[in-house]
């Protein structure tokens, strides 16, 4: 998954809620990924692409984009 965070030009995290900068949702899945085959190290090739069907920016500024494993242990 991944989650949209907006920040002020010191890239410390605004005070505006998610509905003030972004069309969709905050969080959504990652859909667009390989993976890997023939290799000795197994991975996953993730792609995203933004803004897509599930998020678009409605104000400018400096974001930070997370992405983490929902099956993380």
């Amino acid at each position: 998954m991944y989650s949209i965070t907006h920040c002020n030009s010191d890239w410390s995290v605004s005070d505006l809620h998610f509905t003030e900068y972004i069309d969709g949702f905050p969080e959504n899945y990652i859909q667009t990924f390989d993976f890997s085959f023939n290799t000795k190290v197994s991975y996953v090739h993730y792609e995203l692409v933004l803004p897509n069907s599930d998020l678009r920016f409605i104000k400018s500024g400096n974001y930070v984009l997370t992405v983490y494993d929902t099956e993380a242990k």
